[in-house]
């Protein structure tokens, strides 16, 4: 093989070695590119939703410096944290997604509670303050806006009644 062509193999695979990672980021999510020419939401194409939307009707998406405003309002706050390269979260996300959506339908919950999210790889700070060690990890705050320590772990069945059932309890006591 001659020099010149070495060369440029070496370079072509460099160059893939430092693009697509970061590519691979911004496919999958973990990076939000924003369009310079609106401040409207970036939607994600081709069904691809690894991490909740923030512009979803149901769910808050929170993050380190957002966190602490969404708490208390009279309302409790229910938070996921979450990865979007994390295999459960994935397999929870349409479960979550449903329990909000619950919640947003049903006036009781809806006046009661905040459904939110926090995506961990973005915004550790939080996951690291509470001491989590998994995800997904879902964690309830009192609508007395105490964010400091968390009011409860739902460490219950991952299933649409099970949480909701857990969300109408705790509204009530």
């Amino acid at each position: 093989m001659k020099a010149s062509t070495k060369a440029k193999m070496i370079r072509a695979v460099l160059i893939a070695a430092i693009l697509l990672p970061g590519l691979a980021l911004v496919y999958y999510g973990a990076i939000r590119v924003a369009d310079p020419t609106t401040t409207a939401p970036v939607e994600k194409k081709d069904g691809a939703d690894d991490v909740l939307p923030a512009n979803h009707a149901t769910i808050l998406e929170l993050t380190d410096d957002t966190f602490l405003s969404a708490c208390g309002k009279g309302r409790q706050l229910f938070v996921q944290f979450h990865s979007p390269f994390c295999g459960h979260c994935t397999a929870f996300r349409p479960t979550y997604k449903a329990v909000a959506e619950r919640v947003r339908t049903d006036p009781t919950l809806n006046a009661c509670v905040t459904i939110a999210t926090v995506d961990v790889t973005r915004f550790r700070a939080r996951f690291k303050k509470y001491g989590l060690s998994g995800t997904p990890t879902m964690l309830g705050f009192a609508a007395s806006g105490d964010c400091e320590t968390p009011s409860y772990t739902y460490k219950g069945k991952r299933d649409v009644d099970s949480i909701v059932q857990e969300l109408t309890k705790q509204c009530q006591a």
